[in-house]
């Protein structure tokens, strides 16, 4: 299946590569049938594939653009079904009703796509004469950050949580990984029906890629629309807190703090208004959404459409479990409002047009990442921590210990991330139950961890192909 993904890759993401790069390349290679000679033979070409790989992060909106950024909230209880809504949709997500034909498809095979891009780059940039050594390792860093984002996100959706220990909800779960993630893809990959990974075995390729990513990338060169030493960094801190590896996390935590490009926590005069424009001082790498964008293919429906009062569809409001913890005076309260056809149902403000930018990394995380990484071993700098983040969100400092110390800062997290995709997420990897008070179906509205409904099938086009891909239990 893994030698269909990069045929796949060659068909749907070297159209981008042919835009982004001159009209020769159209003329030389008819039909969009495009040689590798010429995409990976110069400076354009492979910086053209670069701007492919992040083509894929908002193309058919099962990664960034959508649905991965959605089902966090959806299976997480931040948001819930519209009850002005005109669709039906998302009925099923609601009450973790995947199947095989029912998953997240769409990322799998985009993702798989972007790795796909992603080795090739890494195995022929070093033959090209019009780069110097400097642009070839930074290109090459980035390539690597981006195989790194996409084997963590397959495993976010498509495996247990690392530090599962229970064989009965995962063959193999032993509190380190011991169970399956994801088929790795790297330059090595040579099999066409691979097996799964163990998810320790993904973090290894996730981890030394990103090592590898932050080596290779120069600091002074900061996008936030592409892969940057800064976001490797941050990416570091997010995975090493999933692994449960805290004082890793708190090492890249404070790497990104101290070293952030002019990326800056906003006070809660700037922090709403942040939200209307392309990007905030706060972004550290962004899911581009430019739907006119030749470079960055968006077409079809956007969070806007999906979550706004005046988007296409509407289809998901916010649920008063998430509205109802956020404190008078915190200036994210500024980001809701009620719908003016039925007062009843809370919006979100956070994506304000269908060509709202996507953040996959803010450095209000990082503060997160280093308050919780912190809380395992120095309680009081954690507290310092959190309530230096809530003073710029307009809040009052707490004084808190222990377990009350640790909710806080889930509930920080919980409110901040928003919108943003990260609950479901962080309720697991955490080993907590997910609670739903404000929801419309008593089915399967509360579940305890851990479940196997934690991980979503894998999509039956992989396993059709490739009889060696094993199942999740589901």
């Amino acid at each position: 299946m893994i030698k269909y993904l990069r045929l796949f890759s060659f068909v749907a993401v070297l159209a981008t590569v042919v835009m982004s790069c001159s009209e020769d390349f159209i003329d030389l290679e008819p039909n969009n049938q495009v040689s590798e000679s010429i995409v990976f033979g110069s400076k354009k070409g492979i910086t053209g594939a670069l701007n492919g790989i992040m083509g894929e992060l908002i193309d058919n909106g099962g990664w960034y653009r959508y649905e991965l950024t959605l089902q966090g909230d959806v299976l997480g209880g931040n948001y819930k079904f519209a009850t002005n809504a005109a669709t039906n949709r998302w009925q099923s997500e609601l009450v973790f009703n995947f199947t095989p034909s029912w998953t997240n498809s769409e990322l799998w095979s985009n993702a798989y796509s972007a790795c796909s891009m992603a080795n090739k780059v890494i195995t022929k940039i070093d033959a090209i004469g019009d780069m110097t050594l400097d642009e070839k390792n930074h290109v090459k860093g980035q390539a690597y950050f981006a195989r790194a984002l996409a084997h963590f996100d397959l495993c976010k959706v498509f495996a247990q949580p690392y530090t599962l220990n229970d064989n009965s909800i995962a063959t193999g779960a032993n509190g380190d990984g011991g169970h399956l993630g994801v088929i790795i893809s790297n330059e090595n990959l040579n099999e066409d029906k691979p097996k799964r990974s163990t998810l320790k075995e993904c973090y290894q390729q996730i981890i030394s890629d990103l090592i590898e990513a932050e080596k290779l990338m120069s600091k002074n060169k900061f996008d936030v629309f592409m892969p940057s030493q800064l976001a490797a960094q941050a990416l570091l801190s997010r995975v090493y807190l999933y692994k449960g590896d805290f004082s890793n996390s708190l090492i890249y935590s404070d790497k990104v703090i101290g070293n952030s490009n002019n990326r800056v926590l906003l006070d809660a005069v700037a922090y709403k208004a942040s939200w209307s424009e392309e990007y905030s001082s706060e972004s550290i790498f962004t899911a581009h959404q430019y739907k006119s964008h030749p470079d960055f293919p968006s077409n079809g429906e956007t969070l806007f459409d999906l979550l706004a009062e005046t988007g296409t569809y509407g289809d998901l409001s916010v649920s008063n479990d998430l509205y109802s913890i956020i404190e008078d005076g915190d200036a994210r309260k500024d980001l809701y409002y009620l719908d003016s056809r039925d007062v009843s149902v809370i919006r979100t403000a956070k994506y304000t047009s269908e060509e709202s930018n996507i953040p996959v990394i803010r450095i209000s995380e990082i503060y997160l990442n280093k308050a919780e990484a912190e809380y395992n071993s120095d309680q009081s700098a954690a507290l310092t921590t959190l309530n230096n983040f809530r003073a710029k969100r307009g809040l009052n400092a707490l004084s808190l210990s222990g377990l009350d110390l640790l909710n806080a800062i889930y509930k920080e997290r919980r409110i901040e991330l928003c919108g943003e995709g990260h609950e479901i997420c962080d309720l697991v990897r955490t080993n907590r139950d997910l609670v739903r008070v404000d929801f419309m179906d008593n089915e399967r509205k509360n579940i305890s961890y851990p479940s196997k409904l934690f991980a979503l099938p894998i999509p039956e086009s992989e396993l059709n192909g490739n009889p060696n891909c094993e199942q999740n239990l589901y």
